[in-house]
């Protein structure tokens, strides 16, 4: 299996960016390889958002050729482009902090750069010289099943963020997991506590980008208290929003959490100040769980329409549909009419947009007057 499985590496593609960078290294007398997720998901037919490098070519000119400082660059991290990041080939002492190795020692041996990757299917890399893999990757690439490197346990407890990644891509990539390195997942799941909360909600939002069919492994591996949320599952919709923050929505809404745990969390997590309002907001209304009453409230208007309307195209209602509509008569108009005063002219406002939002083709003169005088009529009986 292996020639067959060197050939498959041989039809990975790069941009030509990532080819010229290849090629400047190799012109230096060193060795590059592309190696991660790029190789991975072009193995099992996924698109590539980023595309990640490493090298035998020391950090200092690595900087001097791109410049650019990494928040890794401790690491020997670089950035080399828009979606390209360059690193160091290493061997890693152990992880004190759960986070980052207490020591870094460079190599020229990609054997050794690839034994102290997560999963197996992350640790093959290709290069302008060939391609190498961890042991067990060939087969692990064909069944599409995730297995640590090494002991899972020893893995995990490096780095406690490689559980949230083995459920983001068990839903993202629909892989399978390994049984030992699941259970050691599910059994140290409190691990995931440890991290910084940006970098757990990093985690979830890349999980979210999975079809909702495959939310519930979040909860099947003990994850929810990783974000500081009851352990509940239920069955989730089959709609798929395209927004990161309708994706959070439907996910928090689906789980049940109230009013009060939705203030404390937002409060709590680094949450960008839009999302924080629109959830709070979002949760002073009854549970919208159905397309026509999200199609419903994007027509309403307001601050959060636009979640509204994401969920609402999501189950299928066409986005020309879903824009907030103005009565063609406004209530001040309909008030004058029926000679209504006072904070009266407020509630009528209200039923006539509600009206119009509820059904669209309900925004014309003779209807609207309808609903005014039979409304007017309720009121002086």
């Amino acid at each position: 299996m292996g020639n067959n499985f060197f050939q498959r590496l041989q039809s990975v593609v790069w941009p030509g960016e990532v080819a010229d960078i290849l090629n400047l290294i190799k012109q230096m007398g060193f060795h590059g390889y592309v190696v991660g997720g790029a190789v991975r998901n072009q193995l099992w037919d996924l698109p590539v958002a980023e595309w990640d490098l490493t090298t035998d070519l020391p950090l200092a000119q690595l900087l001097e050729l791109f410049g650019d400082r990494h928040p890794g660059a401790h690491f020997g991290t670089v950035r080399a482009g828009p979606n390209i990041e360059i690193t160091v080939m290493r061997r890693e002492a152990a992880y004190s902090d759960a986070r980052h190795p207490d020591e870094i020692e460079p190599t020229a041996q990609i054997e050794l750069d690839l034994a102290r990757r997560d999963f197996t299917v992350n640790a093959v890399a290709v290069g302008l010289d060939g391609a190498w893999w961890a042991a067990g990757a060939e087969q692990d690439v064909a069944d599409r099943r995730l297995r640590t490197v090494g002991d899972p346990t020893e893995r995990f407890r490096e780095d406690p963020l490689r559980i949230l990644r083995l459920v983001r891509l068990l839903a993202t990539c629909r892989a399978i997991a390994d049984p030992a390195s699941w259970q050691a997942a599910r059994v140290h799941s409190g691990w995931t506590a440890r991290p910084s909360r940006e970098r757990r909600l990093a985690e979830f939002l890349a999980f979210l980008r999975a079809d909702p069919d495959r939310w519930g492994l979040w909860a099947e591996a003990g994850l929810m208290s990783a974000l500081e949320w009851p352990d509940r599952q239920r069955n989730f919709l089959s709609v798929t929003p395209d927004a990161a923050l309708a994706r959070l929505y439907l996910f928090m809404r689906q789980i049940g959490l109230s009013s009060d745990e939705v203030l404390r969390w937002t409060t709590a997590w680094p949450l960008l100040r839009s999302w924080r309002q629109t959830l709070k907001k979002a949760w002073t209304v009854e549970d919208p769980l159905e397309g026509e009453e999200w199609a419903r409230r994007a027509r309403l208007g307001g601050q959060i329409a636009g979640l509204w309307s994401d969920l609402a195209r999501a189950a299928g209602f066409d986005a020309n549909d879903l824009a907030p509509i103005r009565p063609v008569l406004p209530a001040s108009v309909l008030a004058a009419e029926l000679g209504v005063k006072g904070p009266l002219i407020g509630e009528l406002d209200r039923l006539v947009r509600a009206a119009v939002a509820a059904d669209p083709l309900a925004n014309r003169p003779a209807t609207l007057r309808n609903i005014a005088q039979r409304w007017a009529h309720g009121q002086k009986a």
